[in-house]
């Protein structure tokens, strides 16, 4: 059985509300894992990594829970981009 590709159209819906939602309530941990874990299952690069960046600069933006820009959990949250980004580079460059 072939594996079952995500609807990209979907995706991208799903990660608009939760941009906008970011926007007004701020990112929690739990909208910060779920972005991250849509902008992984896009499958066109190109978008992927479109979708990242402008995640990428809200949730900078509007992270409104001090803890999310300091210490330990900045930490966490940056390396975990890191390796989110380095994925979608790996990919573009295979086109």
């Amino acid at each position: 059985m072939a594996p079952i590709v995500p609807d990209q159209t979907d995706l991208e819906s799903q990660l608009g509300t939760l941009l906008r939602s970011g926007r007004t309530a701020g990112f929690s941990s739990e909208r910060f894992d779920q972005c991250l874990r849509l902008i992984a299952q896009i499958p066109s690069p190109a978008s992927q990594k479109a979708w990242f960046d402008l995640f990428y600069e809200q949730w900078t933006e509007f992270a409104r829970t001090s803890d999310c820009l300091q210490g330990p959990l900045k930490e966490s949250f940056e390396s975990r981009l890191a390796r989110l980004r380095a994925q979608i580079d790996q990919q573009q460059g295979r086109e």
